[in-house]
């Protein structure tokens, strides 16, 4: 009996405290505390919310609660509303304050009757109350807010009209589509979002494969309409290289699309159209075009692209520069772009240095290595920088046999990698020569220095040099000193 009298007086606590919750939310205001809030939001997780939104729906009907507490309301009744809060929260869609907290609980409630409500609150809501029911119509989806939405697209006030457009772009109904086909073909303010609308839906039924879908569509969309044009690429079939080339040659403000259309399907076999026109294009599209033969890989468009290393125009030099990276395997060429990376003018240089260093084929590593026979340091460095380690050995062995060889000892600071300090400083067991083991000291100090974190100094410098330096020489004094290693 004792038990079964604490569980009606925990219940009945229980009743005060929630009581207590709804009664502060009555009388809430900004600046008052929110304790009721959170209570209420902690509710909201348990299996009988339900009853929770009775209590909150019984009294908006009964009370007048202030903005902010109505506000908070519906983020409390947003994951538990059920159909029971349309009727109420209904009573607010007129409020430019109130609509937007009481659309965003209604989108969420799976009942038909929500479109209902909304449509008919459309009818005579105005401003932002009005835009923010078309909003929610518009994220709910269905095909029966069509109507309301059709019409307040009509409306002499803009915002509201341009917003209708919006929503009704996010119905996937033929009669939404309509709606749309019927505004793009009155060349209005609304144009562009109606055909926006129109382009979008067309893309989504192309990747589901309903080409004659898109197609219907596209019927309503400008030919140069940007957006449409990867849409007409797909469409196009097997005749999709050559419609994205006319555009790309044509130039124009859809070059760039039909060049970004065109990504991971060049091929170079379906591409004489826009070889054999290249020379005659305008600058801008030639960099599109390159900008494609690029990404498809192939070394066969060199030879189109080759002459642009002359260009005048700077960004077309640049973008066949940079090409040259990825697709250049001709000597010549590469010979060209070497001397323009000596030449050091940029922003020329640093993109030739880029090919120098990246590009792949074996005409590259075979310029550097005749350059380097014939003394050049920087064919040396960039050779090693590539990961040459014949030419690495001849620079080391170089650096060991001369200790007044400053410029093999700037070299080796340049290209020694973090990795190599623990065999570098294994030389020290070595060398005898004081001057060249301070060089070498030097050159790890210079190295882990350049890294600039005092955290990742103080951990590589002991483990490179143990073992290999003893602590009461010189050298191991100095690098402590200058790496303030403790």
């Amino acid at each position: 009996m004792k038990k079964f009298f604490a569980i009606l007086s925990f219940a009945a606590a229980l009743t005060c405290a929630f009581g207590s919750d709804i009664d502060d939310f009555k009388a809430y205001d900004c600046g008052k505390s929110l304790s009721w809030f959170f209570n209420m939001r902690s509710q909201s997780t348990r299996s009988d919310a339900g009853k929770l939104e009775e209590k909150i729906l019984d009294a908006l009907r009964e009370s007048q609660v202030s903005d902010e507490a109505f506000r908070l309301a519906c983020k409390v009744l947003k994951p538990i509303a059920s159909s029971d809060s349309i009727e109420v929260l209904a009573k607010f869609l007129d409020s430019d304050i109130r609509a937007t907290a009481a659309c965003d609980v209604l989108i969420g409630i799976d009942d038909s009757d929500v479109d209902e409500v909304l449509a008919e609150s459309l009818k005579s809501a105005k401003g932002k109350a009005a835009i923010e029911i078309v909003f929610a119509l518009g994220a709910r989806g269905n095909d029966d807010s069509v109507p309301a939405l059709a019409e307040a697209a009509e409306s002499s006030d803009k915002d509201l009209s341009l917003c209708a457009v919006a929503a009704l772009s996010r119905i996937k109904d033929s009669a939404a589509f309509d709606a749309l086909k019927k505004i793009a073909s009155k060349d209005d303010y609304r144009k562009t979002a109606a055909v926006q609308g129109l382009c979008a839906r067309a893309a989504e039924l192309v990747r589901e494969g309903d080409r004659y879908g898109a197609a219907e569509l596209l019927k309503s969309v400008p030919e140069d309409y940007s957006e449409s044009i990867w849409i007409r690429g797909e469409l196009a079939g097997d005749g999709k290289t050559e419609y994205l080339d006319s555009i790309i040659i044509s130039g124009g403000k859809n070059a760039k699309y039909a060049a970004r259309a065109m990504s991971g399907v060049r091929a170079f076999e379906k591409s004489g159209l826009i070889i054999s026109k290249f020379d005659s294009m305008d600058d801008s599209s030639k960099i599109m075009a390159i900008a494609s033969f690029m990404n498809a890989g192939d070394v066969r468009f060199w030879p189109t692209i080759v002459k642009c290393l002359d260009a005048k125009d700077k960004n077309l030099k640049s973008e066949a520069i940079y090409a040259a990276r990825f697709i250049c395997a001709d000597e010549a060429s590469l010979s060209k772009i070497y001397s323009i990376f000596k030449g050091g003018e940029e922003p020329f240089a640093s993109l030739a240095r880029d090919v120098c260093l990246e590009n792949a084929s074996l005409a590259m590593p075979k310029i550097l290595r005749d350059a380097e026979l014939k003394g050049d340091r920087t064919a040396q460095e960039i050779l090693i920088l590539r990961g040459d380690t014949e030419a690495r050995d001849r620079l080391w062995k170089e650096f060991f046999g001369d200790s007044t060889n400053p410029a093999a000892a700037k070299l080796l600071e340049n290209t020694i990698t973090y990795g190599e300090l623990g065999a570098f400083a294994s030389k020290f067991k070595e060398v005898k020569d004081q001057k060249l083991r301070g060089e070498m000291a030097k050159i790890i100090i210079k190295k882990l220095a350049k890294s600039k974190d005092n955290g990742f100094i103080r951990s590589a410098a002991p483990q490179i040099l143990e073992g290999n330096l003893s602590k009461d020489t010189p050298e191991y004094q100095l690098i402590a000193s200058k790496l303030k290693l403790k």
